[in-house]
């Protein structure tokens, strides 16, 4: 895997490797810094709110246990106050003088409970004494049987605590242990103004965005409080859905427990609306890591367009040396480095173009005393005499077969040998072709066609000599001679003129040969020596953007084309 990488990072382009190499260096580091930041500073937010909601929660419970605590211990004072109990237990001859007594006693203590605390709304004692009722001060036990606490209240001399948000109230009733004395059941009940009760939870520094629940010991909701901002309303939950959080949820919950009452106090904060105090600080860390991420693409883009448009400027130039064109030099604007690259590929260029000059002059020269040597090997007029005779002889004997074939081979040879010049027309190079054509159609007693359809407009042009007749060669050979399908054999050979170009093609209805096959004969691959010699001398007398071009299918034959520039006979 990393052998891939590896491999697929060296054949990057220069320019993706700077690029990414800054982003690696740069980019990369500045995107970790940005997501460690965000999530160290909420969580150090989170941390810091989990410390204020806990302080919050020992406040609101200490606050609410408070009061508690002064009425719990004026529950407890009535509750063991043997004075009220003697006044509720005594004998009195008419309900008068328990009146008085009650007035007297009894009353004041009340009131003076509610005159020390606006919080108090009632303070009752239930209890049947002589079946009578003062105010509701006393009132007789039956009339609260009805009460959902009453079993629970008779039951328990412990105190116990309810609410009731419909009345506004949160109330303690408990067994009167002084009554329990004297074999008397009385519950006394105390009431209080709920939102007072629990105006701490509401009055605090904890701003908005949080919930809050008070519960029983039987998990019954007490009191609760939902102070969000619009844009958090649906962070609001029910007892329900706050009932069924779990550790994953999206929200953080804490408690503390009401010691004078064994309530709960639960608070829950949704941690989105926590973190969003974080929003202005994180924007501001995006904007500068998208700031800074710009400015490195911006800066790495500039400097990869320095180094590497030299570097692509140089390419060019070398593709322009790979066409073949040397002529081309590169300007060298700094000089640093690539500068020195530069200016030594220019001087190098002049190396292979006085080398290209002095190899291409060398082997022309050669080919041209290769040629020459030739030629000076053949007796020119020895052979055109014998010829002569020989045509004679035929003649005297009737032999119009002989005679031709010997017209023909004097025809050739005098063409080919041309008098010791590399060119000739086109109309002379025809001339040629066709009298080895007409010698190989006698030697094959005419077992193939041969097709001529050459334009005249091109027959003044100059071309080289003996480049038709290896071609014809090969056709014969090795496209015609090997069939073995029983057609006739046919060799169409055309000429014609496009722009400044003289096209020659030669074509068979032989066997063919595969695209590779083909495209190797012309090349140093090719085993045989005829055409790839007329290519090698067309490109080195016209330029390597002339050449052959060859074109074949299998079983369907080849044609290769001639491409030539259109120059005219100097001798017209």
């Amino acid at each position: 895997m990393f052998k891939k990488i590896a491999t697929a990072f060296s054949n990057t382009k220069l320019k993706g490797k700077l690029f990414l190499i800054y982003f690696l260096v740069g980019i990369v580091p500045m995107v970790f810094l940005v997501i460690i930041s965000t999530k160290l500073m909420t969580s150090i937010l989170k941390e810091k709110e989990n410390a204020s909601i806990k302080t919050y929660l020992n406040q609101a419970a200490y606050s609410v246990d408070a009061e508690l605590i002064a009425y719990n211990s004026i529950s407890d004072y009535l509750s063991f106050n043997d004075v009220v109990a003697q006044v509720l237990v005594a004998s009195y001859e008419n309900p008068y003088d328990l009146y008085t007594q009650i007035k007297a006693v009894i009353k004041p203590q009340m009131e003076t409970i509610k005159y020390f605390s606006d919080t108090a709304k009632q303070v009752t004692i239930y209890a049947n004494i002589n079946g009578i009722k003062y105010e509701d001060i006393i009132v007789p036990i039956a009339d609260i049987a009805y009460e959902p606490w009453y079993n629970q209240a008779c039951g328990d001399v412990a105190r116990q605590w309810y609410t009731d948000a419909e009345k506004n109230i949160a109330f303690c009733v408990r067994r009167m242990s002084m009554l329990d004395k004297y074999n008397k059941l009385g519950i006394l009940y105390l009431s209080i103004d709920y939102n007072k009760l629990f105006e701490p939870l509401s009055n605090n520094d904890m701003g908005k965005n949080y919930g809050i629940f008070i519960t029983d010991k039987d998990n019954k909701v007490v009191y609760s409080l939902a102070r969000f901002e619009e844009r958090y309303e649906d962070c609001a939950l029910t007892y329900e859905q706050f009932q069924q959080l779990d550790s994953d949820s999206e929200y953080t919950v804490m408690y503390e427990e009401l010691e004078e009452t064994s309530w709960k106090l639960w608070l829950y904060k949704a941690d989105k609306t926590i973190l969003s105090d974080t929003e202005p600080i994180n924007l501001i860390w995006y904007a500068v890591a998208i700031s800074a991420s710009l400015a490195l693409v911006v800066g790495t883009i500039a400097v990869s367009k320095f180094i590497t448009g030299r570097i692509e400027y140089l390419r060019n130039g070398m593709k322009t040396a790979e066409s073949g064109n040397f002529d081309v030099r590169l300007e060298v604007r700094e000089k640093d480095e690539i500068g020195e690259l530069i200016s030594g590929y220019n001087t190098l260029i002049d190396e292979v173009h006085n080398l290209i000059h002095q190899v291409y002059e060398s082997k022309l020269t050669e080919k041209k005393h290769e040629m020459k040597a030739l030629q000076n090997q053949i007796n020119p007029h020895f052979l055109y005499n014998t010829l002569s005779l020989i045509n004679w002889k035929a003649l005297e004997v009737g032999n119009e077969d002989i005679s031709n074939i010997t017209l023909a081979l004097s025809n050739f040879y005098r063409t080919s040998l041309n008098k010791g010049s590399n060119t000739m027309s086109v109309e002379a190079e025809i001339s040629n072709v066709r009298s080895y054509i007409d010698i190989q159609l006698f030697m094959r007693d005419y077992s193939f066609e041969v097709k001529y359809d050459v334009h005249d407009e091109i027959l003044k042009y100059e071309t080289l000599n003996l480049i038709l007749q290896p071609i014809v060669e090969n056709a014969i050979e090795h496209g015609i001679d090997v069939r073995r399908d029983g057609k006739k054999g046919l060799i169409t050979i055309k000429g014609w003129k496009e722009e400044n170009l003289i096209y020659i093609s030669v074509e068979d209805n032989g066997v063919g040969m595969d695209d590779e096959k083909a495209q190797s004969i012309i090349t140093r691959d090719s085993k045989g020596y005829g055409i790839r010699n007329v290519n090698e001398r067309i490109q080195l007398y016209y330029g390597e953007q002339y050449s052959l071009r060859v074109n074949s299918k299998i079983n369907e034959g080849t044609c290769i084309t001639v491409c030539i520039p259109a120059i005219e006979m100097k001798n017209g």
